[in-house]
């Protein structure tokens, strides 16, 4: 709670990060289940936007399994990565499968299917989630053309802030943009040519995909990456920075939770 800064207050909270705790706890809108699922997250999608622009905006999957002896018996693509359906920091990366440890890989899937952690914690989506591991293809990024993220914050189906990485080989790029995706007055950085095109080139459509797709929510964050001049939907994120840290600035986390009614049934009348 301290990682914050500040003693959270979910009697009454009054900062986004404090309703994003309290969402964790109290909102049961059943699509906050689907799109945390990695695998059903697909079909979400989907049901927004049709199957063949959504095949289109996800990352292939290679392969759904439900145990680690499935790897023995698949054909794993030169490079890929594994990642679990549920939760976050569960992924492995394998640039050359000739060199993988397959031991190793299966110790980790099995670790992912085996764990209960989801039991314990107060992040009510994450609970029930069947658990299967992706191979998923792997998105490989250069000096010249890397692979950069925007996540969209959307409150009230209205677009707030944006979170811009690009991880150049030993020179990542982060910094926040207002809905305008202009930088903010408190990031003393300057945006290359290349970042520049980058949101000119995909701007409209992402805050138009972020539209569609957080209908049915009072927030979610919409995460993109964006690859060699190809959109791809990341993940939709119902609990950024979760009960651990503020990951937004601060002006953003007053504003932005004043701006948040909460209402646990809000989803009623909508999905």
């Amino acid at each position: 709670m301290r990682k914050n800064g500040y003693p959270l207050d979910l009697d009454n909270p009054e900062t986004f990060q404090e309703k994003v705790c309290w969402k964790m706890v109290n909102d049961r809108n059943p699509l906050l289940r689907i799109v945390a699922d990695k695998y059903l997250l697909y079909y979400y999608v989907a049901s927004k936007i049709g199957r063949k622009k959504a095949d289109q905006l996800l990352i292939e999957n290679y392969y759904c399994i439900t145990e680690a002896e499935e790897l023995d018996s698949i054909r794993l693509p030169k490079s890929f990565i594994l990642k679990s359906n549920q939760g976050s920091g569960r992924n492995i990366i394998c640039r050359d499968v000739e060199a993988a440890d397959l031991d190793t890989l299966k110790k980790h899937v099995r670790r992912w299917l085996n764990s209960y952690e989801e039991r314990l914690t107060p992040q009510w989506a994450y609970k029930g989630i069947k658990k299967v591991v992706l191979v998923q293809k792997l998105l490989e990024g250069t000096d010249d053309n890397p692979v950069v993220e925007f996540k969209l914050y959307m409150l009230h189906g209205r677009l707030r802030l944006v979170h811009f990485i690009s991880d150049r080989v030993g020179d990542e790029e982060k910094f926040f943009m207002d809905e305008q995706f202009s930088l903010l007055d408190e990031t003393y950085v300057e945006m290359n040519s290349f970042t520049q095109n980058v949101i000119a080139n995909h701007k409209d459509n992402l805050i138009k995909l972020s539209n569609t797709l957080s209908e049915g929510f009072d927030f979610i964050r919409v995460d993109f990456l964006v690859h060699d001049g190809t959109v791809y939907l990341g993940e939709l994120t119902n609990y950024p920075g979760s009960i651990f840290r503020n990951r937004i600035p601060k002006e953003y986390n007053i504003t932005m939770g004043k701006e948040w009614v909460l209402d646990k049934d809000y989803w009623k009348s909508i999905v």
